[in-house]
């Protein structure tokens, strides 16, 4: 996956994004994480794993096992396989940056497409599809602060 810039009205107004048509990005990630409020969920479908990082714990899916193979949950044209997938993966190419703004993996080829969705309505604001997306990956982003204090 690639890095995240924040959405701005000055860099994103005319752009267009689009979601993922495949899940061929994600073939070589290991460790994908999760929130306390998806665990239950996902517990039916993927491995889930705590690690340890700079002092705190973490909850991950593990897509993969070694550095070298590639996910086995990911077809060769790129489908997903498994009847569960992790909130993070099902809003890509957008993520909630630390301190809670909108951000896109402007390398991503989703970020700045000739034909998609909006960034932003006529008014300014953002456009309903990809306020929707920000609104449930910052409560997503909030849940992680939950997660991190029951498995502390």
């Amino acid at each position: 996956m690639s890095a995240y810039s924040t959405v701005a009205r000055e860099t994103h107004a005319g752009r267009r994004w689009r979601m993922p048509e495949d899940w061929l990005f994600i073939g070589d990630a290991g460790l994908v994480p999760c929130s306390i409020t998806e665990a239950a969920a996902l517990a039916t479908a993927l491995p889930l794993v705590f690690r340890k990082d700079q002092g705190y714990w973490h909850l991950d899916a593990l897509l993969r096992l070694s550095g070298g193979a590639t996910s086995p949950l990911i077809t060769k044209d790129g489908a997903w396989l498994a009847s569960q997938m992790p909130h993070i993966l099902r809003a890509y190419p957008f993520s909630m940056s630390s301190d809670g703004k909108l951000a896109v993996a402007e390398a991503s080829g989703l970020a700045d497409v000739a034909e998609g969705n909006a960034y932003f309505d006529e008014s300014g604001g953002l456009a309903p599809r990809l306020e929707a997306i920000a609104q449930s990956l910052g409560a997503w982003n909030a849940s992680l602060s939950v997660t991190q204090a029951a498995i502390m």
